[in-house]
């Protein structure tokens, strides 16, 4: 369900690579593309824009 998203974009705080993400209600985050994201621990993403 594409309602239930919004897109939006993180930034890694180690590797301090910025990739866009869906985001889910509940804050979950999920790269939009498995070949712009990085390998780091999930807890490193911060949101740095969302709609």
């Amino acid at each position: 369900m594409t309602n239930d998203r919004q897109k939006g974009v993180v930034m890694c705080e180690q590797c301090r690579t910025v990739y866009a993400v869906w985001i889910r209600p509940d804050g979950r985050r999920y790269p939009i593309s498995s070949h712009n994201n990085c390998s780091c621990d999930e807890r490193a993403r911060v949101v740095i824009d969302k709609p």
